[in-house]
């Protein structure tokens, strides 16, 4: 099964890939109830016999709250490539490096998370969605993601808390896509972590940024046309 591109179908209807029920999935309660060739599956907090999800080996997609006592049965899950988890009241969030397979992780509506250390060492995912990381200051742990291709990470809406520096993703040496909507202290506000990346494609950013900074970027990136910003805002702009 291919890996989708979610942050490039962004690109293309800017609409958050955390959002919306995608075709085919299964709501389940319990899980003894699923058909045996199920593939994508909606958990709710009060499904049942989540034990028993590993015997359904066709099951590439899990959308789940965040329950830590779930996260063996989805280690167990030999094809499991993308989970969606919900967390809107979680501050802090188990280490989801058990998930072997996984190649696309979503975390949504979680406004009380911290820290990025969960990610720590997942060293095979390939995209990445944190929506509303309002608590995060550090990008520190993303730089342990070497076969990062996409990113998604939202967390400007609160004015409270900034990301101490872009730094750590000069590590991503495989990134295509990338939407980084965060804040930046005044004093390291700048693009320069974003020269390592000679694969981007695809660039979103919070526009606090410095007009220079923007050419210097696309003259050192060759894969990447433009840069996008909020309300359609392009550069260079469309002429």
């Amino acid at each position: 099964m291919p890996t989708r591109n979610y942050i490039k179908e962004f690109a293309a209807t800017h609409r958050a890939p955390y959002l919306g029920m995608p075709p085919g999935m299964v709501l389940c309660d319990d899980v003894a109830d699923l058909p045996s060739d199920v593939r994508s599956v909606w958990l709710n907090r009060k499904t049942k016999h989540i034990d028993d999800l590993p015997r359904f080996r066709e099951i590439r997609r899990v959308h789940s709250p965040l329950h830590e006592e779930w996260l063996p049965a989805f280690a167990s899950m030999p094809n499991l490539e993308h989970v969606k988890l919900t967390l809107p009241k979680c501050k802090d969030i188990p280490s989801l490096a058990c998930l072997k397979n996984l190649r696309t992780l979503v975390l949504g509506w979680n406004r009380q998370q911290e820290s990025l250390e969960f990610v720590r060492g997942m060293d095979w995912l390939h995209s990445l969605c944190v929506s509303e990381a309002m608590g995060v200051t550090s990008l520190e742990p993303l730089s342990t993601l070497p076969e990062l291709r996409e990113i998604y990470i939202d967390g400007q809406i609160s004015a409270r808390y900034q990301v101490e520096s872009l730094n750590p993703l000069s590590a991503l040496k495989e990134l295509q896509f990338a939407v980084l909507l965060v804040r930046l202290p005044k004093e390291r506000r700048n693009l320069l972590p974003l020269k390592q990346l000679k694969k981007l494609e695809y660039l979103w950013l919070s526009d606090d940024y410095y007009p220079s900074e923007y050419d210097a970027l696309l003259d050192a990136l060759p894969q990447l046309k433009e840069i996008c910003f909020n309300g359609g805002k392009r550069w260079p702009a469309p002429k």
